[in-house]
C-alpha cells in the first residue's frame, strides 16, 4: 500500500497482491543477467512491491518465491511468499547501489550486502531457480546445520555442492551469502562425498 502512495502504480492488469515475476522479465535465467550481484535488505512484506517497481524500471533482480498453504480462520489459501523474507537479489553497478539506498525513493530498503564470490552466488541462484521451476512448493527454510558436504551427481542440480543434515537425512540447498538454506529431498544414489 505504501508503494501506491509514493507515486508508483502497478500495471492496470494486476493488483498489488499478485505475484511479480521471480526474475526481471527481460531475462530467462539468472546466469543471463549482466553486472555484479548484491543483496538488498528490505523491510519484510515489501519484497513483492519492490520487485514490481524494479520490473517496471528495468532493474535486474531475482526474488525467489515458493507456494505455501496458509489458514485464515477455516479457509485454506495457497499463497506465494519470498523464500528469503527481507532480501532481494539485484544485479547492477555502484551507481545503482547508491540510487537504491536513497531513502526518499526507496524507504523500504535499509541495507546492501556486497557479494565477494560472484561465481558462487550465481551458481547457487541458478540452482535455486532450477529447483523452484521443478517444485514450487518447497519446504520451509531452515538454518544451515553442520553436516556432511556432498556434490549432486545426477538430475537438474548436478554439480551443486550441498549439505546433508545428520538429523533428518535430507539434503540442504544453501545460499551461503545469507546463511540460509532450504530442505530438499534427493536420492542418496545421486550424492557423492566431497
Amino acid at each position: 500500500k505504501r508503494a501506491l502512495t509514493q507515486g508508483w502504480l502497478p500495471p492496470r492488469t494486476m493488483t498489488i497482491s499478485q505475484t511479480p515475476p521471480f526474475l526481471a522479465r527481460r531475462f530467462a535465467r539468472v546466469t543471463d543477467v549482466p553486472g555484479n550481484w548484491f543483496v538488498l535488505e528490505v523491510l519484510p512484506r515489501n519484497e513483492k512491491a519492490l520487485a514490481w517497481q524494479f520490473d517496471e524500471r528495468g532493474v535486474a533482480y531475482y526474488l525467489p518465491m515458493a507456494q505455501r498453504i496458509r489458514f485464515h480462520g477455516t479457509q485454506r489459501r495457497r499463497v506465494t511468499l519470498p523464500l528469503f523474507p527481507g532480501y532481494i537479489f539485484v544485479a547492477g553497478d555502484v551507481a545503482l547501489q547508491a540510487e537504491l539506498l536513497d531513502r526518499q525513493n526507496y524507504p523500504e530498503i535499509f541495507g546492501i550486502i556486497d557479494v565477494v564470490d560472484q561465481k558462487r552466488l550465481i551458481g547457487e541462484l541458478a540452482a535455486l531457480q532450477r529447483t523452484l521451476e521443478n517444485n514450487p512448493c518447497l519446504g520451509e527454510l531452515i538454518d544451515v546445520p553442520a553436516g556432511v558436504r556432498c556434490r549432486i551427481i545426477a538430475g537438474p542440480l548436478a554439480g551443486l555442492e550441498v549439505i546433508v543434515c545428520q538429523s533428518t537425512g535430507k539434503t540442504v540447498l544453501a545460499v551461503n551469502v545469507l546463511n540460509r538454506a532450504m530442505e530438499i529431498q534427493i536420492e542418496p544414489a545421486c550424492l557423492e562425498a566431497v
